[in-house]
């Protein structure tokens, strides 16, 4: 039996200052991303947005993390791995001690997968299975408030 799962999925916009309200009032942030190109270095995976976004919440106090990579069955098998591994490198150099941990999410063939990841029930097929394995991840993941909240405790967060 699966374990029960509070949680809230609440997707940032692509600027800055959306992705600091949300990771303000977050306990865990997942970072969605395109599976790269085949033969992509770690310095090309992340936009220079993506790149802003991640230094502008390392600079506030960043939560625990984790990255799904959507995507990677649409690459060779061949390449896979070297993507899952440009990915997590480029994820390490911003998240040194591999304090982020990379997931690998297929896309959704039917309406049944197309459900979020973290409310999967399971099902056949590779994306309720991937979906599943991040649902048990996040259930399990230890927790640890960010440092901002517990120097500033007084601080509230009213709506994302």
């Amino acid at each position: 039996p699966a374990a029960p799962l509070n949680a809230r999925v609440v997707a940032a916009g692509h600027d800055v200052m959306s992705a600091l309200d949300a990771a303000a009032a977050a306990d865990l942030l997942l970072f969605v991303l395109p599976a790269p190109p085949t033969k992509t270095k770690a310095a090309e995976v992340l936009s220079d947005e993506a790149k802003a976004i991640l230094s502008a919440l390392m600079a506030q106090g960043m939560p625990a993390a984790g990255v799904v990579v959507h995507g990677l069955e649409r690459l060779p098998p061949q390449h896979r791995g070297a993507a899952r591994r440009a990915v997590e490198d480029a994820m390490g150099i911003r998240f040194p001690g591999g304090q982020a941990r990379v997931f690998a999410m297929a896309t959704a063939k039917t309406e049944e997968d197309a459900q979020l990841p973290l409310a999967s029930s399971g099902g056949h097929g590779s994306a309720a299975q991937e979906a599943q394995q991040l649902r048990r991840a996040v259930a399990q993941w230890p927790l640890a408030p960010p440092v901002w909240r517990s120097l500033r405790p007084y601080v509230k967060v009213d709506r994302v």
